[in-house]
């Protein structure tokens, strides 16, 4: 796909609801927050994975 739609289909797919660890610096102002980010990173772990985790952490038992 090309143009705005294209664009929005990528970052759907890419970035959307993905554990991301962002380097950078952030402004804040009366109109919200940005992000600049120098440098990101995806992080890999599924959702199962990550779950898992957490229950070990913390003990529990299913």
């Amino acid at each position: 796909k090309d143009g705005q739609d294209g664009f929005a289909a990528f970052l759907r797919e890419r970035v959307l609801a993905r554990r991301l660890s962002v380097r950078g610096r952030s402004i804040i102002d009366d109109q919200g927050a940005m992000l600049l980010a120098d440098e990101v990173e995806q992080d890999e772990t599924t959702s199962a994975d990550a779950a898992n985790e957490v229950m070990q952490r913390w003990g529990v038992v299913l």
